[in-house]
């Protein structure tokens, strides 16, 4: 699923404002990680702050807020976090390049966690003992050209409720990914789980060394952070390259193209066990549904044989018409009416 919002994740870690803006991370993660363990996989906007994160919409003006934070759900270790890119094309619509989108989200969180997963690959993945150091973003996608929101967008015409609107910003990003991931588990027959452990594990190379099979975004910056070789606080592994990455997705067995356990957030060898559980559910339901439907046709089969009123008076009346003439020396008050 796609998430086009967020706000500050300390804010919504902080006991007074948690749940003023979004869901408390605390609670927001359990919904996440029993997500993960049902084998989805959720993907949101890092944010159109820049390297900063405000709890209110700046518009795309970068730095319009605390510098070098994340936000949240993205900061969550049990959801994919989507930067941005600018994407440039040759005249026939072949890739070119891309540059960081200049406020794309991107930073270090200080409440959530490191996964396991980004461990050797982003730097702050050492802060993980200590409670933080969840580095944002995971992978980035088109962003449109970069224009100040507040100004005037420029970016993806989509259709909503039946009218023409241009999307842009980290809110196109996320949606793109999700997208892109469908695909790639169309292709795959629907095996995979949560996305994030599995481009990592199958892809993210130590930290300054490209990502394999993922387009490297190496120009640009977020006001905080540079576009770096490798992964970078701006735009994570990079964009898909899906002609190339889509093919060599490591095969699912017992989780190990995931890279992580249960405190990464899973993936997609759990995903299948869970598949084959909820297999084993539905049949169960279905059989339960069948005996109850059988139960009902029976029940409605008895009543349907049951005699109907005027058949049941007729009876009463023959057995009362028996008890009169047995009783015959008794006197006509006391013959039987049907009432």
């Amino acid at each position: 699923g796609n998430m086009s919002y967020g706000s500050c994740d300390a804010l919504d870690a902080n006991p007074v404002t948690g749940g003023l803006l979004l869901p408390s991370i605390t609670s927001a993660d359990q919904l996440f990680e029993q997500a993960v363990a049902e084998g989805r996989s959720w993907h949101a906007s890092t944010g159109d702050d820049g390297g900063a994160c405000s709890p209110v919409n700046a518009f795309g003006v970068p730095d319009a807020g605390v510098p070098g934070g994340a936000n949240s759900p993205a900061s969550s270790p049990y959801v994919t976090a989507v930067g941005g890119t600018t994407l440039f094309t040759d005249s026939n619509y072949n890739y070119a390049e891309e540059i960081a989108w200049t406020s794309g989200g991107g930073g270090i969180s200080v409440v959530e966690p490191a996964p396991s997963w980004q461990s050797g690959v982003v730097p702050s993945s050492g802060l993980g003992a200590a409670g933080a150091g969840r580095g944002v973003p995971d992978v980035s996608m088109d962003a449109g050209f970069y224009v100040p929101e507040a100004v005037v967008e420029q970016g993806a015409q989509v259709v909503v409720n039946g009218s023409n609107e241009s999307v842009i910003g980290t809110s196109l990003s996320s949606p793109l990914s999700v997208g892109t991931w469908a695909r790639m588990q169309t292709a795959h027959g629907n095996c995979y789980g949560f996305a994030a452990p599995i481009f990592y594990g199958s892809f993210g190379q130590s930290f300054g060394t490209a990502a394999k099979d993922f387009h490297d975004v190496i120009l640009g910056d977020n006001f905080l952070y540079p576009a770096t070789p490798g992964w970078d606080y701006d735009t994570g592994l990079g964009s898909f390259d899906i002609a190339a990455l889509s093919p060599l997705l490591s095969p699912v067995s017992g989780g190990s193209s995931s890279g992580g356990g249960s405190s990464s957030g899973g993936g997609g060898g759990g995903a299948r066990m869970i598949s084959a559980a909820a297999h084993v559910q539905r049949t169960v339901m279905v059989v339960l549904l069948l005996l109850a439907m059988a139960a009902r046709i029976a029940c409605l089969q008895i009543v349907r044989r049951r005699p109907g009123r005027h058949a049941l008076r007729a009876e009463v009346e023959a057995e009362g018409a028996v008890i009169l003439a047995q009783e015959d020396g008794l006197e006509r008050r006391r013959r039987w009416r049907w009432r």
